[in-house]
């Protein structure tokens, strides 16, 4: 999965101290597109409403968690998909369990790739690193 432009990779985590790791694992990681963390999936779709405005760059990739309140990672897809103006846009589910199920669903709503979350500080960067490639 590569990023499609320079501009943000968007991170969307409910947790504080998940998007607080991104960040850390980020600013570590070999990237040069700056990261923008997102709290939701309304966040996320309210952001995506300031770019189809134009008044936000269309983001090089976004990260969303498929495990949030209110309205879920898959929700949350399929909102994002549902928009043509989106469809480039390379966006990669996180979960914290490997299952069949859900890597189904995410690619039958449109998801780039659906990764585990790492448990290591190691192994996320090197995630991180591999949106690059």
């Amino acid at each position: 999965m590569k990023v499609i432009n320079q501009n943000e990779i968007i991170y969307v985590d409910d947790s504080r101290n998940d998007r607080e790791l991104v960040a850390d694992c980020y600013a570590r990681a070999a990237l040069s597109n700056p990261l923008l963390t997102l709290d939701s999936g309304e966040a996320l779709l309210g952001y995506l409403s300031e770019v189809s405005a134009g008044r936000k760059p269309t983001p090089a990739m976004i990260l969303l968690d498929v495990n949030m309140p209110k309205m879920d990672g898959f929700e949350a897809l399929s909102e994002v998909r549902r928009h043509a103006e989106y469809e480039q846009i390379p966006l990669i589910m996180l979960t914290s369990s490997d299952s069949l199920h859900d890597r189904e669903r995410a690619v039958a709503l449109g998801a780039s790739d659906l990764r585990v979350k790492p448990f290591e500080l190691k192994a996320y960067i090197q995630l991180l690193n591999s949106l690059g490639d």
